[in-house]
């Protein structure tokens, strides 16, 4: 049983053609492998990429409440501060006239002493 030849290369070039299709599909099958791992990993990366931004935005409400915070504690801090001046300036007044009051107070008994003085002076 001969084969023509025209038949044999027929043969061939199919067998030929058969190999470069499987080639093809081995090769369409690892880019389509490749393809859904970059798909996988790109879906990763947006979650995470999702996560990161719900996480900015949760730190940056953070940092503004800390912010609104720290403006009331400075407030509270200047009023204190106030207070506190106000406080010695009105310590500072009254020890000025309780100098004043003592000062007269002694005066006053000098003057009570000077005027029993003369009284006795008087008597004699």
């Amino acid at each position: 049983m001969n084969i023509p030849a025209a038949l044999q290369e027929q043969q061939q070039n199919n067998q030929e053609l058969l190999r470069t299709i499987d080639l093809l599909n081995t090769s369409l099958r690892e880019q389509q492998q490749q393809l859904q791992q970059q798909q996988q990993q790109q879906q990763l990366l947006q979650q995470e990429y999702a996560e990161l931004q719900q996480e900015g935005q949760t730190l940056s409400n953070r940092l503004g409440a800390a912010d609104a915070t720290i403006k009331k504690l400075r407030a509270q801090c200047d009023a204190y501060k106030a207070l506190k001046a106000s406080h010695e300036q009105l310590a500072a007044e009254a020890a000025a006239k309780e100098k004043v009051v003592s000062q007269l107070e002694a005066k006053k008994q000098e003057a009570q002493v000077l005027q029993q003085q003369q009284q006795q002076q008087k008597l004699r």
